[in-house]
């Protein structure tokens, strides 16, 4: 009797790992093929089980990964765009910029002011449309017509 193993298991396992490698060197300039061979599988095969079990190929995946490095990189970081570039695993600076503007419609630069100002916005409180009493410091019971830190009742 011959025991076969669940091919799509094997398959979608075979995906999480390369997908684990993608992420690990992304940076690098690692190729697809290095990481079919690292999983010990031909290109063409994980390509094709890759794109059954993701939805894309190996080599969108990786871009996909280099972008939301260079995305996190430059909304939590005050790095050059030429230092977020090569961590990302671009070698040139108008090539990563080039790809950065395809995919937000920003180019790296623009990106990290507009995320600047959403998390500064983020860390304003809220006002509410409801009007505030405005106490004395001495009686909580009198309305003050000035702020409590202008106040010298």
């Amino acid at each position: 009797m011959v025991w076969r193993l669940d091919t799509a298991a094997s398959e979608r396992g075979l995906c999480q790992r390369a997908c684990a490698l993608l992420g690990t060197h992304a940076a690098g300039n690692t190729t697809i093929k290095e990481i079919a061979t690292l999983l010990g599988v031909s290109r063409t095969t994980l390509e094709r089980h890759f794109a059954v079990h993701v939805g894309r190929t190996p080599g969108q995946e990786l871009l996909r990964v280099r972008m939301e490095r260079a995305k996190a990189l430059l909304v939590t970081t005050n790095l050059p765009v030429k230092t977020i570039a090569a961590r990302s695993g671009y070698r040139r600076v108008s090539n990563f910029s080039d790809f950065f503007r395809r995919q937000t419609g920003l180019s790296p630069r623009e990106f990290r002011e507009r995320r600047a100002v959403v998390v500064a916005l983020s860390d304003t409180p809220v006002k509410s449309n409801k009007p505030q009493r405005r106490y004395s410091h001495k009686n909580k019971n009198v309305k003050c017509r000035k702020t409590s830190s202008d106040c010298v009742c």
